[in-house]
């Protein structure tokens, strides 16, 4: 018991210093395209794979594959890795939960309130996509437990300000990180502020979306994929930014 206690103990020190030349974008979005991969991979006791997994060896999966960290097997020992969650929840963080009357089930926090997980019964089995405000999850939530802290988020702030995001049914423009392929992208800003926008993808670095602009708002919509929003005004770059666009949150 000694033994298995001074492993646990290693592990969150491990964790707290964990480092990497990565950004926090990066880092999460990273994690992002790791988990929709695993999207829809059958439940089974037990199993480690993509043939069917469980839900705490899908979670040891994504740690090792984005983190390098070696996480216990089973729920009842990943419970103690790291350090209890007393603030807000960040990407990557462990929730868990009590479906049987202990301890019992583990997922990755992503974004929004949203989790990834191996279900092993409810209306969708397998590894999906939950909200910690579902009346079933919230009724048996437990803590949250941050095995990698990440880095902080760069402190650049662009010359003029604008906002980027899908509008959600507030009608009111809200600034994320990741995009919906299945919603409109909007670029909110100052009149007269921008007269090109450029978007770009990352991976073959082609040209996806040229116009010009004007007024306060212009919208588009993009594929899956990762993207760099280019705006400009007389040639002159003003503001730039990474996006994700994924089709899972």
């Amino acid at each position: 018991m000694r033994i298995r206690f001074v492993i646990l103990l290693l592990l969150g020190l491990y964790a707290a210093a964990y480092s990497s030349e990565k950004s926090r974008t990066e880092i999460v979005q990273e994690l992002f395209r790791v988990v929709e991969n695993w999207m829809g991979t059958p439940y089974l006791w037990g199993g480690k794979d993509k043939g069917g997994v469980d839900c705490s060896a899908f979670v040891k999966n994504v740690y090792k594959h984005i983190f390098n960290v070696d996480l216990p097997r089973t729920v009842k020992e990943q419970q103690f890795v790291g350090t209890l969650v007393k603030d807000k929840l960040e990407p990557g963080d462990l929730v868990f939960f009590n479906t049987t009357g202990k301890i019992s089930h583990v997922g990755i926090y992503v974004f929004g309130d949203k989790f990834i997980h191996s279900a092993s019964s409810g209306k969708f089995v397998g590894v999906i996509k939950s909200s910690l405000n579902e009346k079933y999850y919230k009724k048996c939530y437990l803590f949250a437990r941050r095995v990698i802290k990440l880095p902080p988020y760069k402190n650049v702030e662009p010359k003029v300000k604008y906002y980027i995001g899908n509008y959600y049914q507030s009608g009111k423009p809200y600034k994320i990180g990741e995009y919906l392929n299945s919603k409109p992208i909007y670029i909110q800003y100052p009149k007269n502020s921008f007269d090109e926008l450029k978007i770009v993808d990352k991976i073959d670095k082609k040209i996806v979306l040229f116009e010009k602009i004007g007024g306060n708002m212009t919208k588009f919509r993009l594929k899956t994929g990762n993207y760099k929003i280019i705006l400009s005004k007389s040639g002159k770059i003003i503001a730039n930014e990474d996006i994700l666009v994924s089709r899972i949150f």
